[in-house]
């Protein structure tokens, strides 16, 4: 049996501190040979499951680059560590504002590229189509959603794309989160539906 404390520290484990730009280096070192095995490996197994055509690797590929470079991105910015994110949205007491950089960079980068985009009428290579949102318009799901998200957001210090980013790193924490992560897919989706 697992006593309180224990468990507590299993579940802060790594999140206590931000690293100091020698740890970081020093943890990628020690890392990335790990996570470069684990990607190729990834790759491998995705690239397995499908039956190749040339479309269907692009797709495969830029999928993977594109989640790398997030999960990579989420890694050095900090917002896989649920103190940082923490101190962020702790406005009225030991705020720590350097989250804001990492949202006007996220937004700017997305905002030249969908400018750009429409501009250019740039045909995407891995689909068939540029998806982007059809409506426009904000009603109670978006309120409600948005809302039951901070909430989360607020309690925990993660949201699913950090989650998906410490799977490989913290699995033991994780887990249980990404477990009820779906569930509340699931329940969301069925009372969409209704």
């Amino acid at each position: 049996m697992i006593s309180s404390q224990k468990f507590e520290a299993m579940l802060t484990i790594g999140f206590t501190e931000t690293p100091l730009p020698n740890q970081l280096t020093s943890t990628f070192k020690s890392l990335s040979k790990k996570v470069w095995l684990v990607l190729l490996i990834e790759l491998i197994g995705i690239l397995a499951v499908r039956v190749l055509t040339i479309k269907m690797f692009a797709t495969t590929f830029f999928a993977f680059l594109a989640g790398s470079i997030f999960g990579f991105g989420l890694l050095i910015s900090g917002m896989t560590q649920p103190t940082k994110v923490l101190g962020f949205l702790d406005i009225f007491g030991n705020w720590n504002p350097s989250l804001v950089f990492v949202m006007i960079g996220g937004i700017g980068v997305n905002a030249i590229g969908l400018l750009i985009i429409k501009r250019t009428h740039i045909v995407p290579v891995h689909t068939d189509t540029i998806s982007q949102p059809n409506s426009k318009k904000i009603d109670s799901n978006l309120l409600v959603g948005s809302a039951i998200f901070g909430i989360g957001w607020g309690f925990t210090g993660l949201c699913p794309g950090p989650v998906i980013a410490n799977l490989l790193i913290y699995p033991i924490q994780m887990v249980p989160f990404l477990l009820l992560l779906i569930i509340g897919l699931k329940i969301g989706n069925a009372l969409r539906s209704n």
